[in-house]
């Protein structure tokens, strides 16, 4: 689904708001990946089209698990162009932080400083599920293309934690 939606919730309902159909067009690239994730394509009928990296390791054991005991470790970039969106970028930053710290099950663990790009936020966090508590951090970032233009990519990470790699050191990089 690539089309405008309702934007209601920015505060300003004549905003047009559709979705990057590829990630790398943003001019922001994810760093920080572990060894053994690999990148996957996922076009869902969801509301998202989505740059995916998944834990190889996770994802081959899939088959012996139940249902209920799966869960794959991933990292999921999406990015949205906004258009005629009359506030500036720390505005638009503070919704999408807002959006994250939102979510049901979701806990704060660290707001850290963005130092690579002008208007970003990283949100470290934790996640209730019925897999146990997973990491669950978010880096956000707007880049003003223009007047009253901007993108705002998303990487969100969710995975089991694992002592041997380090997935809060996951971002966005210009």
């Amino acid at each position: 689904m690539t089309g405008a939606f309702d934007t209601s919730a920015l505060g300003h309902p004549q905003a047009l708001v559709t979705l990057v159909e590829h990630f790398d067009e943003t001019g922001l690239a994810v760093a920080g990946l572990p060894d053994g994730w690999r990148k996957v394509r996922r076009d869902a009928d969801l509301l998202t089209v989505s740059d995916l990296w998944l834990s190889e390791s996770e994802a081959e054991l899939q088959e012996s698990l139940t249902p209920s005991e799966r869960f794959v470790s991933n990292a999921m970039a999406t990015a949205w162009r906004l258009s005629d969106l009359p506030v500036p970028a720390d505005h638009l930053l503070q919704f999408a932080e807002a959006m994250t710290l939102g979510v049901p099950g979701w806990e704060l663990r660290e707001r850290v400083a963005d130092t690579r790009n002008d208007h970003g936020v990283v949100l470290l966090g934790t996640l209730a599920s019925p897999f146990g508590p997973l990491v669950s951090n978010a880096h956000s970032v707007v880049l003003p293309v223009g007047d009253d233009q901007y993108v705002l990519a998303q990487l969100a990470v969710t995975a089991r934690p694992d002592r041997d790699i380090n997935l809060d050191a996951l971002r966005l990089v210009p």
